[in-house]
């Protein structure tokens, strides 16, 4: 079959993820987009994971797998993953997180009809591990308040005052736009996604689509758990107060 559309490549951090690898597969089979790569990078090696997955996809041209033990940080893996994609498009998709429904067609929709977009997103709805429920939260947050404001350098300087565009890190970005100015992640004791969203949002506007949607466990020893745990209210006086030591001033 001939693939349609530009090349998208989907991101697969690895971090002792074998006892996530029926998410994983879940998350690779719902893929319905045709022109797709699958980038699994795995630096510790802690587990077999990322043997199974290639055991099961090496065959299938689509896939690359990246093994190093260097023990580099998930930031370090995802910076190397954007830099190895041959897409006109990225995605980051974490090892826990729950894509059922990915949306890229209707996406690349956004693309098409706003050119100055550099990345579109989708609602990221969350559970706390320990709730016994497994009720969902952000079902009733106003995402698309992002489209109906204007994109201005002035509203982009409030982007994280409250925090603007939830769930936009696992969207679908522009990595010719990327690119063109060199953005990637630096290191930061926290909120690195948000710095790096905040220099998405200087070079291209966000636009939400309502098409999919992830679903985010909240582990206790997860990274958002421990900034939970370590900056508790103060979480965005932390960002305001490390925002203006990024490479963007």
């Amino acid at each position: 079959m001939k693939n349609e559309g530009p090349l998208i490549s989907l991101l697969f951090p690895l971090y002792k993820s074998k006892r996530f690898i029926n998410i994983l597969l879940e998350n690779i089979d719902a893929v319905r987009y045709k022109n797709v790569e699958f980038l699994i990078g795995d630096r510790h090696g802690l587990d077999d994971c990322i043997e199974v997955l290639e055991e099961k996809y090496g065959h299938d041209s689509r896939f690359r797998f990246f093994k190093f033990n260097d023990k580099k940080d998930w930031r370090v893996n995802t910076n190397f993953l954007i830099a190895e994609a041959r897409g006109e498009y990225y995605r980051f998709m974490p090892h826990d997180d729950l894509f059922s429904r990915c949306g890229l067609y209707e996406m690349l929709q956004e693309f098409h009809n706003y050119p100055n977009t550099i990345l579109v997103y989708s609602p990221v709805k969350h559970f706390f591990e320990n709730d016994s429920i497994k009720k969902l939260y952000g079902v009733n947050y106003n995402y698309s308040e992002v489209n109906a404001i204007p994109w201005t350098f002035k509203w982009v300087l409030r982007f994280n005052f409250p925090m603007k565009a939830h769930g936009s890190f696992r969207g679908l970005v522009d990595l010719k736009k990327v690119r063109s100015k060199n953005v990637f992640m630096k290191e930061s004791n926290a909120y690195c996604d948000r710095y790096y969203l905040f220099g998405l949002a200087l070079i291209g506007s966000f636009r939400y689509c309502d098409s999919g949607y992830s679903e985010k466990a909240m582990r206790n020893e997860s990274v958002s758990a421990q900034w939970l745990k370590n900056f508790g209210n103060n979480k965005v006086a932390f960002l305001h107060e490390n925002i203006f030591r990024s490479n963007f001033f």
